[in-house]
């Protein structure tokens, strides 16, 4: 939510973005005391050593670096388009503070709400809940004084570099940024009658901020040990083109597929894998660079691995 929930984001909607996120704060902690105190009424109850042995298995499964189980979705963009800012803030705020309805990154969900059932009183669960709700929903303050499209970059990279998984969502497209990775997913300004569309770029290396679509700029920072992933969206018109006949995400990639001439920008030593598909009822390309032709087995693993966590919506 930090990429779609920005005062530049609310400005070009002519939104207030301090009446967006209030709306969407109070939507999280809504849904986290509703759920939770609906769990409370269990009646169960927990000694401290079975809360504490709990609180141990959910941050061993976080430090494990492993995703969590749970339903693979985001909310729908498209709101944010088609509603005024106070109801797709409290939509996406109250499907967040439900935990659960969105892709789980943490085991923390699981373990908030296993221990609102084991608080013994909807009092304690609706508590329990809404301090999740909270907590799920307050780190878009720290979007308040972003007030430039450089600082938006820089914040996103900021972030991924201290957080362990990150879920980037923009334009309709989502995708896990893991540790050590920068990602930022943005549309170029247009000038009519021309049109611009939706650009994701990571790589396992800080992205300078004036990277082109096909990563110009950014190959020239990359070592041997660097994968860049570009997705850069077509013109609806291009869908059904022969071009773009192929459906669906073309993964997984593989190692035989990197070709030292398929480089949009030919660097000594690198490779590249270009693909173009449709998906979601649009039309992309996926380019990807790889730092190290010798080294290509494991970049296009890393690659793969970013890739396999790709979302796009209609």
């Amino acid at each position: 939510m930090l990429a779609s929930i920005h005062p530049l984001g609310e400005r070009a909607k002519h939104n207030r973005w301090a009446v967006t996120v209030a709306f969407y704060l109070f939507g999280s902690v809504a849904a986290g005391t509703v759920l939770g105190a609906a769990l409370g009424t269990l009646g169960l109850h927990a000694g401290p050593a079975i809360v504490a042995a709990l609180c141990l298995v959910a941050a061993l499964v976080d430090a494990s670096g492993r995703r969590p189980p749970g339903w693979r979705r985001q909310v729908n963009e498209d709101w944010l388009h088609r509603y005024r800012g106070w109801v797709y803030g409290v939509g996406f705020g109250f499907q967040l503070g439900l935990g659960v309805v969105t892709i789980v990154t943490t085991a923390a969900v699981y373990l908030a709400f296993t221990l609102a059932a084991l608080s013994g009183s909807p009092a304690s669960g609706a508590l329990i809940g809404a301090t999740f709700g909270l907590s799920r929903a307050a780190p878009v303050l720290l979007m308040g004084r972003v007030g430039a499209p450089d600082a938006l970059r820089a914040f996103h990279g900021r972030l991924a570099g201290k957080l362990s998984l990150m879920r980037l969502t923009a334009e309709g497209v989502s995708v896990d940024v893991p540790k050590g990775w920068d990602a930022r997913i943005f549309r170029r300004p247009a000038q009519p009658p021309e049109t611009t569309h939706a650009v994701l770029h990571a790589g396992n290396f800080t992205l300078p901020t004036d990277t082109a679509d096909y990563g110009d700029g950014a190959v020239q920072q990359m070592g041997p040990s660097n994968v860049l992933v570009a997705l850069v969206e077509f013109h609806p018109s291009s869908v059904g083109s022969a071009l773009f006949s192929s459906v669906g995400l073309p993964v997984p990639l593989r190692p035989e597929d990197a070709d030292r001439t398929t480089l949009q920008r030919p660097m000594a030593g690198q490779a590249g894998i270009q693909r173009f598909f449709s998906l979601a009822a649009r039309a992309w390309s996926l380019y990807v660079v790889l730092g190290s032709f010798d080294r290509r087995s494991r970049l296009v693993g890393a690659a793969n691995e970013i890739l396999s966590t790709l979302q796009v919506q209609a």
